[in-house]
C-alpha cells in the first residue's frame, strides 16, 4: 500500500512519476499510482501531460531538457505562455512582467505570480519553493518510498 505523506507539491508526485518511469519504462499506471498514491487515471492524466508539454516545447524548437520549474510554469501558464517564458532570454526575464502571462483573474488570484513582478523573479520563486518543499516532511516520506 501507498505511503501517505502528510504534504507533497504537484511536483513532488510528477517528480515520483517520473522516477516510477524511469526505473521501468514498462510498468503499468495503476503500479505507479499505487506507489505515489495516485489513482491509475490520475498518472495517466499527469504523464500525457508531461509528454505534451515536452512534445509541444520541441514543437517550438526548444531541444535542452526542461526543468521542474519550466513544466510547472508551463502547466500553470499552459504550454503556449510557458514555452515563452521558458525559451526568452535572461536578459528580458529581468524585465518582463509576469501578468503578461496569465489571464487578468488568474493572475490576481496568484500571490506568487503578483509577488514576484517580472519572469525572472516567477521562475527563482518556483524553483526555491520547489526545493523548500523537497525537504518537507511528506516528500521526503515519499522520496524514501523509492
Amino acid at each position: 500500500m501507498a505511503r501517505s505523506p502528510a504534504r507533497i507539491t504537484t511536483d513532488d508526485v510528477s517528480r515520483a512519476i517520473i522516477e516510477q518511469l524511469q526505473a521501468d519504462g514498462r510498468r503499468s499506471y495503476a503500479s505507479i499510482g499505487q506507489a505515489v498514491g495516485l489513482s491509475e487515471a490520475a498518472v495517466r492524466q499527469r504523464v500525457q501531460k508531461l509528454v505534451d508539454s515536452v512534445h509541444f516545447a520541441r514543437t517550438k524548437g526548444h531541444t535542452a531538457p526542461l526543468t521542474a520549474a519550466e513544466l510547472e510554469l508551463m502547466n500553470l501558464t499552459g504550454d503556449g505562455n510557458g514555452i515563452d517564458m521558458v525559451t526568452m532570454p535572461d536578459a528580458l526575464r529581468r524585465r518582463v512582467p509576469t501578468a503578461n502571462f496569465f489571464q487578468p483573474h488568474g493572475y490576481w488570484r496568484n500571490p506568487i505570480a503578483k509577488r514576484t513582478g517580472v519572469v525572472a523573479n516567477l521562475f527563482a520563486e518556483v524553483e526555491a519553493t520547489m526545493a523548500r518543499e523537497a525537504l518537507s516532511p511528506g516528500a521526503k516520506d515519499l522520496a524514501a518510498a523509492f
